[in-house]
């Protein structure tokens, strides 16, 4: 390895921890300024990542990010986990009070995204805590309805 890679990985590692901090301080500026609507939120953007887990998830909600803020989308983080299947970081969103009817500007809610997206575990744990499986969204179509239409057989 070139001595200029490893100057470029110690640099990386450095910087991360500050960009990180700083998308949580533009976050949190936001939200004092009474916008919790924003093209992106750092706990949503964690939970597009695969190997997310519920201790970031918990990091950043001690930091003071918001529990059910909402992307460009109007998708919460609860939305996004059960979409990607995290079970252990919706369990933890769950365990804070996250709003588990929450709608997205087109009326999908977690449970909706969950059993279209064939997340069986998801779906489980969204009704266990109380989801609504009778919930439609803007064009009238319910979590069966969205799962059956893309040919999710098994919830």
């Amino acid at each position: 390895m070139r001595m200029d890679d490893i100057e470029s990985m110690k640099l990386r590692s450095i910087f991360k921890p500050i960009i990180a901090g700083v998308i949580v301080f533009i976050s949190l500026a936001a939200s004092a300024m009474g916008s919790s609507i924003s093209p992106s939120t750092p706990l949503i953007d964690l939970l597009k990542k695969p190997n997310a887990t519920s201790s970031q998830v918990e990091t950043l909600l001690a930091s003071g990010v918001k529990l059910d803020a909402r992307d460009k989308n109007g998708d919460t983080a609860l939305i996004e986990a059960a979409t990607i299947g995290n079970v252990d970081c919706l369990t933890t969103l769950i365990s804070k009070n996250a709003d588990v009817d929450a709608q997205n500007h087109d009326g999908v809610n977690a449970l909706m995204k969950a059993a279209y997206s064939g997340k069986t575990d998801c779906v489980k744990l969204l009704i266990l805590h109380g989801a609504n499986v009778n919930a439609k969204d803007n064009k009238g179509d319910t979590a069966l309805i969205k799962s059956a239409f893309w040919g999710v057989t098994k919830l």
